[in-house]
């Protein structure tokens, strides 16, 4: 097998854990590592929270690279060089609730995706409505910005979100970086459309989706 392979193991089986894994994976991918993840959360939560599939790319070998993720609390970590310790996550209702009450299940992805992941987070139904409104303007903004010209990716108006995430994984930090693209006068909305685009290759938001609809 060619390149480094990172061999991602989950401790626990909460949304949480599910999701930073999932960031974990994607923010390895863009720096051409391979991942590989032995366990899967169920289809529907899967699909709902746009979380990859576990992939089989057989055996990576003793020189792979072992992440476990999971509660900060879970015994596993102490018998592994690279843990990634995740706060407590609470939902009421879970997911189907969040589902059965109209809101976007991405907007439980993006409530935990505005906390460090280290940081408890007590998802409430004030705080999942605020991440779905931010979802709907951004994803209006993103739709907009799409129907200007197109322009080269800003590749210095992203770096300190890429840096961000390079910097465990503070995707609160990083979305600052989209967010404030609203207001940058300097970058034109053709490039603002890419720089979204890219960014969410890992924030998996479906920023796009109302693009060609409005």
């Amino acid at each position: 097998m060619r390149g480094p392979v990172l061999r991602v193991q989950l401790c626990g089986d909460d949304l949480r854990t599910h999701v930073v894994a999932d960031i974990v994976r994607r923010v390895a991918e863009r720096q051409r590592l391979r991942v590989v993840q032995r366990q899967g959360v169920k289809q529907e939560e899967a699909s709902t929270l746009n979380i990859r599939p576990p992939e089989d790319i057989g055996e990576p070998g003793p020189e792979a690279i072992d992440v476990h993720v999971g509660e900060v609390d879970c015994a596993e970590h102490e018998r592994v060089s690279v843990w990634i310790a995740s706060g407590r996550m609470r939902l009421d209702n879970g997911l189907a609730g969040v589902v059965a009450a109209g809101l976007d299940p991405l907007a439980v992805r993006l409530d935990l995706l505005r906390r460090h992941y280290r940081e408890p987070a007590e998802l409430t139904w004030d705080t999942l409505r605020e991440a779905q409104s931010v979802l709907e303007r951004t994803r209006g903004l993103v739709a907009r910005w799409a129907e200007s010209p197109s322009a080269p990716l800003p590749a210095e108006r992203i770096r300190p979100a890429l840096e961000a995430l390079d910097d465990d994984l503070d995707t609160e930090r990083a979305l600052r970086v989209l967010f404030d693209l609203e207001h940058d006068g300097e970058t034109a909305p053709g490039a603002k459309f890419e720089a979204a685009a890219y960014l969410d290759q890992v924030f998996a938001l479906d920023l796009t989706r109302e693009v060609g609809r409005r």
